[in-house]
């Protein structure tokens, strides 16, 4: 009898578990709800706490900062990504970490979250379109693409900017 208890005891603390851990992540997702259109930096971290902790737990090395501090060119970085995406949650606190670290005023940035439809509302005048998030263009002074990033950097995003204006010269 103990034995047939446990047989359809221990499957049903199973199912139990994987459906509160499903109505858990459900329920922060919720919480965190899609974000549409121009977002500043401290509203998506305000915002969205999983951003915010990713933003707070990366520390940038010295020679990231160095390297981005030191851009003398002005550069526009957009940054498309979305609120639902776990690429994102996981690269563009990076990416705002290291730009806000770096403090270079010949850098803009321009954050777009999108839905999952990834479509860009043209009255955001965002000039490219997108198929993956998150998805970083970096712009000349003349508005001229520089490089493209989908997903994830191929070094390091300080690495990556600073060698798109090493080819771009």
């Amino acid at each position: 009898m103990p034995h047939t208890v446990e047989k359809f005891l221990l499957p049903s603390l199973a199912l139990m578990s994987l459906l509160l851990f499903a109505a858990t992540a459900a329920a922060e997702r919720a919480s965190n709800t899609a974000t549409q259109g121009n977002i500043t930096a401290t509203e998506l971290l305000e915002a969205h706490a999983t951003f915010r902790s990713g933003f707070s737990a990366y520390q940038p090395a010295t020679a990231e900062l160095e390297s981005l501090a030191s851009i003398q060119q002005p550069i526009t970085l957009w940054i498309v990504f979305g609120t639902w995406c776990h690429d994102s949650e996981r690269e563009v606190p990076i990416v705002l970490k290291l730009l806000s670290a770096a403090a270079n005023p010949n850098i803009t940035v321009h954050l777009v979250s999108v839905e999952q439809d990834k479509q860009i509302p043209p009255a955001l005048g965002v000039p490219f379109t997108i198929e993956y998030t998150p998805t970083l263009v970096l712009l000349d002074a003349q508005g001229k693409t520089m490089a493209r990033w989908v997903e994830h950097p191929d070094s390091d995003w300080a690495t990556d900017i600073s060698q798109a204006l090493i080819a771009s010269e």
